[in-house]
């Protein structure tokens, strides 16, 4: 689809548009954060997160907020689209949005907004068609607060920027993936969750008495490091006269387990999602123009619920068939939301082939949970709850309805039949990696690139299958991309080191317009040095 047609389709879809004051439109600077928990953020006086302390001082923060699922893609994805998981689709490894999706960026850059994207592997299938940028991150720097302040100084407005911090995830104490060294000795649990950004139920790991004070004070060091970061971009907003033509939401994909029942983690660094509040259960803050100051919430919300509300606040259209409600009422005293569902496959990004049918969904009040575990050899109700659970299934029913709308209206990519692939030719040459390669952290740049001969075209028309790794930490799958190129990275080192336990890496390309293939071809990724 032509620029112009794609603007005129996503201004066409608004139904309604909520009222604002006159005068230019408000920048937004959307800050998420990787497995950050409700608790773990302080808004005391003094606290050990003083800057996220200061905006909601400034703003409004809602005591009740979730996330939509316990892993990282599908929630960042409804946040961006203001539609739940089994909606939009990313609810499985390499899944993606069709291109024409209305999500936030797509629908204020047709406003004029300038787009800037500070987060971190933006470029995998799940984020590719929401209408980001490439990422402004350059080298194997993960924290983008210097970035984008120093971006700041010169940016147009008005501008949406977004920015993903990764302190508080796997392996704490490690200041985002970028840890390579154990601080606290003690269990094989203890000591693997310091220097890896996975730690699998079930991996020959365990844990000893005392540890969760242990792992609660790394996690908590790893949030005040995350909460200078945020300061660092707040007081540039402040000194560059920002902050009173800027809406700052700050909130979270998900929360973190840290042994409360049993476990460290969430769905894809366990490979078991766990519906809980320790898991569910996110923070949620927003200050700005039109958001009243010094107000703290009761009302229920989800991060579903942050698009809406930016649009909202902007003034402009809601797209049909949005499933987040705005938040603007609640800033009024009102509860704009009843209840809170959530989505998810049984082990998140590390879910295996043979499990991807089967889904854990839950649906709270705010009081009670009521979890449903279907799809597989078994099904388990968490609570005994009949309106609950009634919630639950109508909910079920109208995401599939949704699911339809939404792939008819705006189309999708659909992988090749692997039986027809069988009898493609073998023609298609991989440039890269080479045969046999070995990449290491310094000299590939934390990069992986694979390269195949072929022009660029409008539509994911390539396919790239892969097969990696072995038992608990095998994977397998395949993903549409237009250019005969992709890259992935730059990697931190801890997350660099995690991949080097999935080699050999095997991949080979599809080409379905030229009904041809590429061989499998093998490389391995060399575990980083001290």
């Amino acid at each position: 689809m032509r620029p112009g047609l794609l603007a005129a389709a996503i201004l066409a879809v608004g139904c309604a548009t909520a009222p604002r004051a006159a005068g230019p439109p408000p920048n937004i600077l959307l800050v998420t954060a990787d497995s950050l928990r409700a608790d773990a953020v302080d808004f005391s006086p003094g606290g050990t997160t003083p800057a996220l302390a200061a905006l909601a001082a400034r703003g409004i923060r809602f005591e009740r907020a979730y996330t939509v699922t316990p892993w990282t893609a599908p929630s960042l994805v409804s946040i961006f689209t203001g539609l739940y998981p089994p909606t939009h689709g990313v609810v499985n490894r390499d899944d993606t949005t069709p291109k024409t999706l209305p999500t936030l960026p797509r629908l204020l850059g047709a406003k004029g907004y300038t787009l800037a994207n500070f987060g971190f592997f933006s470029a995998v299938s799940y984020y590719r068609n929401l209408g980001l940028p490439e990422q402004a991150i350059a080298g194997a720097e993960v924290v983008g607060s210097r970035a984008l302040a120093e971006w700041l100084a010169g940016a147009k407005e008005p501008f949406f920027a977004w920015i993903h911090y990764t302190e508080p995830h796997m392996p704490y104490g490690a200041s985002g993936y970028q840890a390579a060294e154990v601080q606290v000795k003690g269990s094989t649990g203890l000591e693997r969750a310091q220097v890896s950004a996975t730690l699998p139920l079930g991996a020959g790991t365990s844990f000893a008495p005392g540890d969760r004070e242990k792992l609660m004070t790394l996690y908590r060091a790893d949030v005040s490091r995350m909460d200078v970061e945020i300061g660092t971009v707040l007081a540039a907003m402040e000194r560059r006269g920002l902050s009173s033509r800027t809406i700052v939401v700050v909130t979270a994909d998900h929360g973190e387990e840290l042994l409360e029942h049993g476990w460290v983690g969430h769905a894809s660094t366990s490979g078991e999602a766990k519906l809980v509040d320790e898991v569910l259960r996110i923070p949620l803050v927003l200050a700005g123009p039109g958001v009243p100051a010094g107000r703290v919430s009761r009302a229920l919300a989800q991060n579903v619920d942050v698009m809406p509300t930016l649009l909202g606040l902007a003034g402009l259209p809601l797209p049909k068939g949005l499933q987040g409600v705005s938040l603007l009422p609640a800033m009024e005293g009102r509860s704009p939301r009843r209840l809170v569902f959530f989505d998810s496959t049984p082990g998140g990004h590390l879910t295996p082939e043979t499990r991807k049918r089967e889904r854990v969904d839950g649906v709270g009040d705010g009081e009670r949970l009521h979890v449903e575990r279907v799809g597989g050899p078994r099904q388990e109700f968490d609570s005994t709850a009949p309106a609950l659970a009634e919630s639950l299934s109508s909910w079920q029913r109208a995401q599939g309805g949704a699911r339809v709308k939404v792939l008819s209206r705006y189309g999708g990519a659909t992988r090749p039949d692997p039986k027809e692939v069988e009898g493609w030719a073998e023609t298609l040459d991989l440039k890269l990696p080479a045969p046999a390669a070995a990449l290491s952290f310094q000299g590939s740049g934390a990069t992986i690139r694979l390269e195949w001969e072929g022009p660029r075209r409008e539509e994911p028309s390539y396919w790239v299958e892969y097969r990696i790794g072995s038992g608990l930490l095998a994977a397998a799958g395949a993903f549409g991309v237009e250019d005969p190129w992709i890259g992935f990275g730059p990697f931190p080192v801890a997350f660099w080191n995690d991949l080097s336990s999935y080699s050999p890496f095997r991949f080979r390309i599809l080409d379905p317009e030229g009904k041809r293939r590429s061989a499998w071809r093998s490389f391995t990724v060399e575990k980083a040095g001290p």
